[in-house]
């Protein structure tokens, strides 16, 4: 069967049960980099078809677009008749912007699946209401905010229920399986949720062979862009969108606490959903992120500017004091690489001499940079956030830790981590293990993969 939407893989032999994955796959995000990753772990074991969610129609907010999503939705949940099992790679914001349209689009697919596994992405969490937000601003007669704050905690009770609910009535009626990314994740969807068949494994997206092949061949180059190699240097690399849950300004602010040869290699750029035009035609900005990276950096600043204070040329000033940079000016020592494809990103996690994921919480429950980072070998330090405690709950030792936001904290970890050899690993939680989980959660079709 082909789907106009869809990517096949074909097994050998062609007798292999027949599984569609619900996920983004033509993007630039980590959703469809897993997805890609999952076709060469599964396509032994399975007959694939991915269903790609395109984003320019889900994430629409207007009467056209919307139906034209909704209509993607229904062709999907037709096609689902010629397999046996569907995955859906679940991040909720890949299935639309408003929680509406995500929950109907979900409960569709999850109906018009045979059988089903659901691969969570983020977990939503069971919020208490926020008493005391609520009593301050009902003691300052704040009534709108009150309505507010109200309002939003129904909102998301009532979105986490419809997704939670879909899901326990469809295990009632067919087989269902859900796959998490932490142990946490696991024994809370097990024992709070009421899900029968539960699996946990971490992201994983790398054969020994793939990794082989990336430091044999790409990692020599990884870094060859980087500007000023004439002195030997200690290249700290980020990786990822640029979001301001990255916490990149905390490296940035580390790189003053650190000798001269240690600088910053930033992999990535925007996201692809934060570029978009300016508001009712106005003068062109730059995304608000990006410009608190670069002022954090203070790329263009003078000593003159440094001893004003304010940002601006003080007058009288010397022609050389307006343009010597700043003592603070980090222009030479942060570097921005761009958005990499997913082969040239893992060679430049393995060819930096530390990776740093300085993310602030936010209840997402995995990382791709973090799995493809240990798979690579690289020295990893992690801000202390529950996703990476976690996950350093299946490869022990091989994440230093610092607490998010303390860039002198990080500092002093980069500067020892640095020093440190780079060790090898048994690496038991991997893309074989990663197979056998997927292999498990589908065992009611599959026997002898």
């Amino acid at each position: 069967m082909s789907h106009p939407e869809a990517t096949t893989i074909s097994p050998t032999p062609q007798n292999k049960p027949r599984l569609a994955i619900v996920s983004t796959f033509n993007d630039q995000c980590g959703i469809a980099g897993y997805t890609r990753a999952l076709l060469t772990q599964l396509h032994n074991a399975f007959e694939i078809e991915v269903f790609d969610l395109d984003q320019s129609l889900m994430r629409a907010t207007q009467g056209n677009l919307l139906t034209a999503a909704d209509a993607q939705i229904k062709s999907f949940c037709d096609a689902f008749a010629g397999f046996d099992a569907v995955n859906i790679q679940l991040e909720y914001g890949t299935l639309g912007s408003m929680p509406s349209d995500i929950s109907r689009r979900f409960k569709a697919l999850v109906d018009a699946a045979p059988a089903l596994s659901v691969t969570f992405h983020t977990i939503l969490p069971n919020q208490e209401f926020p008493k005391d937000k609520f009593r301050e601003q009902f003691f300052r007669v704040q009534i709108w905010n009150c309505y507010a704050t109200t309002s939003r905690y129904l909102a998301a009770k009532r979105f986490r229920k419809q997704i939670y609910d879909t899901l326990l009535l469809a295990q009632t009626r067919k087989p269902v399986s859900i796959i998490v990314h932490t142990p946490r994740d696991a024994k809370a969807m097990r024992i709070a949720e009421g899900f029968k068949t539960v699996y946990d494994h971490p992201l994983a997206f790398l054969t020994p062979e793939k990794i082989a092949a990336l430091t044999a061949l790409d990692g020599p180059n990884a870094l060859a862009s980087l500007p000023g190699r004439q002195r030997e240097r200690v290249v700290v690399g980020v990786f990822g969108f640029l979001s301001s849950y990255k916490g990149i300004q905390t490296v940035i602010r580390s790189l003053r606490h650190l000798p001269d040869n240690f600088e910053l290699a930033i992999f990535g750029g925007l996201h692809p959903g934060e570029i978009r035009p300016s508001e009712h035609g106005g003068p062109a900005e730059t995304h608000p992120y990006l410009q608190s990276l670069l002022e954090e950096a203070k790329i263009d600043e003078t000593i003159a500017q440094a001893v004003a204070g304010d940002g601006k040329t003080p007058k009288p000033a010397t022609s050389l004091q307006e343009f010597v940079k700043s003592p603070q000016n980090l222009r030479d020592r942060v570097h921005f690489m761009g958005v990499l494809d997913d082969d040239r990103l893992a060679a430049a996690m393995g060819a930096v001499d530390v990776v740093v994921l300085p993310y602030f919480e936010t209840g997402q429950a995995s990382s791709g940079p973090m799995s493809i980072a240990t798979e690579m070998g690289a020295r990893v330090i992690a801000s202390r956030i529950q996703a990476f405690m976690q996950f350093e709950k299946y490869k022990p030792g091989r994440v230093t830790f610092f607490d998010a936001g303390n860039y002198l904290e990080l500092a002093q970890r980069i500067e020892s981590v640095a020093r440190t050899p780079k060790q090898d690993y048994a690496d038991t939680y991997n893309t074989g293990s990663n197979r056998e989980t997927y292999i498990a959660a589908h065992q009611n079709l599959v026997s002898n993969a």
